[in-house]
């Protein structure tokens, strides 16, 4: 038997570096980032079928520091989602905003703002 290699495509080459690059540049602008989060700023968790996500972190959003930068310039906000239903309620939702680095939490909690995630490589093994 032979030992399997991982031939990958110019496409994984190309999409491994971009990620390699974009988390390279993240990490020296964002150096104080909260590692337990990974710049998130909520704690994930999952079950069976989809993540979950609204509880803050407890290690930086959950003591006023910015999930990114570290510093404790965070702001609350208010935003209405959805005006008064038949049930009288207006649907809201808090988020906080750094004042430093421009970390917000209202867009897909954060997603966008935190750690760049790796490239998944789907390349088959061949032997």
């Amino acid at each position: 038997m032979g030992t399997a290699v991982v031939v990958h495509t110019a496409e994984c080459k190309k999409y491994s570096a971009i990620g390699k690059m974009r988390r390279t540049k993240f990490f020296k602008r964002y150096p104080n980032y909260c590692k337990q989060c990974a710049a998130f700023g909520y704690e994930v968790w999952q079950d069976y079928f989809e993540e979950w996500c609204d509880a803050p972190c407890q290690y930086c959003l959950g003591k006023g520091l910015c999930p990114r930068c570290g510093t404790a310039t965070m702001v609350s906000r208010t935003r209405i989602l959805a005006p008064p239903t038949i049930d009288h309620f207006t649907h809201t939702r808090e988020w906080e905003t750094c004042s430093t680095c421009g970390w917000r939490g209202d867009d897909d909690y954060g997603d966008k703002y935190c750690v760049p995630q790796e490239w998944t490589c789907y390349c088959k093994e061949e032997e």
